[in-house]
């Protein structure tokens, strides 16, 4: 029981953003170069990392390193963590940022 308890306090707390905020999630070196760069909708942000939802064509898989954006902010170099499939062209992907980011 006292290692549940502890499992659960170390989960970091979660926010919902607002309803439709859309970001950027690059698979390249740099963000600056459009090939590799498909829109997202963010689903849920916390300290540690976000839910993002991806349709369409990309390169992306489960430990790529990429470059995220939410909403207008800066990219920020990220890594996947894992990746679901809703539909055959419809993805969530669990990311996790490189460093944290301020709240």
């Amino acid at each position: 029981m006292g290692h549940q308890k502890s499992e659960i306090l170390r989960r970091p707390t979660r926010y919902s953003p607002d309803r439709n905020t859309l970001g950027w999630i690059h698979s390249g070196v740099t963000p600056e170069n459009q090939r590799g760069l498909s829109m997202c909708l963010i689903v849920d942000v916390s300290i540690t990392g976000c839910k993002v939802i991806v349709a369409g064509e990309h390169d992306l898989e489960t430990g790529s390193r990429v470059h995220l954006a939410i909403a207008e902010g800066p990219f920020n170099r990220a890594t996947i963590k894992w990746m679901r499939t809703i539909d055959p062209r419809v993805f969530a992907l669990g990311v996790e940022y490189d460093r944290r980011t301020s709240a």
